[in-house]
């Protein structure tokens, strides 16, 4: 019933594909490529239904090349339409990564020069090369390794390596999840006052923060259940635990408020922002687009998570280079794996102090 591999689709198949999103996108791509003996000779989705079902297409099998298979299953068990194969899910993300590979690797290759020339130290630039050949290439896994192995003592910095600390009294958190890192950042800060969280899943999980977070020497500690983006609306969201991330798809099941950083300093009589960290799973982008006037006038200290995407890892550094004047710009890296790299951006006048 699944497709594992193109090894389970006969030889000069006729095919009606069910899916017009990504999946079926690139299974698509992939048996140009790959299959030509199969034929395509129809593609639909829910809405085109009723109208396949009144033409009755020749084909050889339905493939359900859809995220939403179980449901597609269902309608299709119910119409008696029984001949199907479902596009398996590792089959299809085998498939986004080798697009994502030889599509955006092409894309942004170009670009990783400009990003090198960011960072002053060889050694800096060494390891973005690094991180970014292990974001297309799964074979600079053992450097990553032996890289995170050498600086084990540095994982106790994870946020905090570049900063000047003794400056930082405001900070904005973004994706406070369970409070422990905001704990640590905290304690790290020694004259921190005010912190202002964000978390959408504080509701759902039903973080109590107090009990977690030692806020006793703050004037103010609040947390909001929105996202950062880069305006306010409302938009789907995928929940899975600390891995949960904004859909930028009005359909999806689970949904959140997401709110401009801009429009909340805003509204909400926020003292100069001296620092901000963002680890908000692929969202950081739009996030400081939504944040930027606030950045250009506070210049704070920013700690940004650059590994969800290969987007955001060349893309977030070239953003906040043509934006900010007089900052200097750092990687730092804190696991044995592609997760954890975090751009750090420092303003000339606090490192020369």
């Amino acid at each position: 019933m699944f497709i594992h591999s193109f090894d389970d689709m006969p030889e000069n198949s006729k095919i009606c594909l069910y899916g017009k999103g990504s999946r079926a996108l690139h299974l698509e791509k992939f048996m140009k490529l790959f299959r030509k003996d199969v034929e395509i000779i129809c593609a639909i989705d829910s809405a085109g239904l009723e109208n396949f079902l009144k033409t009755r297409e020749k084909y050889d099998f339905i493939v359900v090349a859809s995220v939403y298979w179980i449901e597609i299953k269902a309608i299709l068990d119910k119409h008696g339409l029984t001949n199907y194969k479902i596009l398996a899910n590792e089959f299809a993300g085998f498939m986004q990564g080798y697009w994502d590979y030889t599509e955006k690797n092409g894309k942004y290759q170009e670009k990783v020069p400009e990003v090198l020339d960011m960072f002053k130290l060889e050694k800096h630039r060494e390891l973005y090369r690094l991180l970014y050949d292990y974001q297309t290439d799964n074979e600079a896994v053992g450097k990553i390794i032996k890289y995170s192995v050498e600086n084990l003592d540095n994982l106790k910095n994870h946020y905090l390596e570049f900063l000047v600390r003794d400056k930082i009294e405001t900070y904005i958190d973004g994706g406070v999840f369970d409070g422990t890192s905001t704990n640590r950042l905290i304690n790290s800060l020694k004259n921190v006052k005010n912190v202002f969280g964000f978390e959408p899943l504080m509701h759902r999980f039903n973080f109590n923060y107090p009990e977690f977070v030692d806020t006793g020497k703050l004037s103010r500690f609040e947390v909001y259940p929105e996202g950062l983006w880069h305006r306010s609306e409302t938009l789907g969201f995928s929940i899975c635990n600390g891995g949960s991330k904004i859909e930028a798809r009005r359909d999806a099941a689970e949904s959140i408020n997401t709110i401009a950083l801009d429009e909340f300093v805003q509204k909400n009589n926020v003292p100069k922002i001296d620092f901000i960290k963002m680890d908000i799973e692929n969202a950081e982008l739009n996030a400081l687009k939504g944040g930027i006037n606030t950045i250009r006038k506070d210049r704070p200290q920013l700690a940004v998570c650059i590994y969800h995407s290969l987007e955001q890892f060349v893309e977030v550094p070239l953003f906040l280079k043509s934006c900010l004047e007089g900052y200097s710009f750092y990687p730092g890296h804190y696991s044995c794996s592609k997760n954890e790299t975090v751009l750090y951006a420092i303003p000339g006048e606090l490192e020369n102090q």
